[in-house]
């Protein structure tokens, strides 16, 4: 890893950032900050930061491709707040039903996928309809293989970021 304050721009919009470089397999990774101060901003938390800042776009990206809000069922005010609202409460919950059944399998939440969990629900229910008294969360982490809730491990999956997780990501 290397942590070096930089020069960017040319004349008068030049100015100093902070340039922090992780070497992941064969490829240096390069992230940029404008917080010069390793104190404030630990080079791991800074890398941390940077991979889960895609969270935001992968819940995006699935509330509008696996909860249908791509788009909205009529035009008023009140309608489009609802269905947003009621899309990210649908979503808050099963985000924490992934993470249940993550601490379930002791597996780290990036490996759940978010989608088959959501499509697991219909099988759960006809579990239940055929006497099945299991929680969804046990359900889903007993059945994990065949119903795919579990990502497979893509070749090099290991990587800095799995190593420097954000909950431990400021002790040095």
């Amino acid at each position: 890893m290397r942590d070096t304050i930089v020069w960017i721009g040319t004349g008068d919009e030049r100015q100093q950032v902070r340039l922090v470089e992780v070497l992941y397999g064969n490829t240096w990774r390069r992230f940029l900050t404008n917080e010069l101060d390793p104190e404030q901003l630990p080079a791991r938390y800074l890398v941390a930061l940077y991979y889960r800042r895609w969270t935001i776009e992968r819940a995006y990206a699935s509330i509008k491709r696996l909860l249908g809000l791509a788009y909205f069922w009529c035009g008023s005010q009140n309608a489009v707040e609802l269905q947003l609202w009621s899309t990210w409460i649908v979503y808050t919950v099963l985000i924490d039903l992934c993470d249940e059944v993550a601490g379930l399998l002791k597996l780290p939440f990036e490996r759940i996928s978010v989608e088959m969990v959501f499509r697991s629900i219909y099988y759960y229910i006809k579990a239940i309809e055929r006497g099945d008294d299991r929680s969804l969360p046990e359900y889903l982490a007993d059945r994990c293989i065949d119903l795919g809730v579990v990502k497979r491990k893509r070749k090099n999956e290991a990587s800095v970021f799995e190593s420097w997780p954000l909950t431990i990501a400021s002790n040095p």
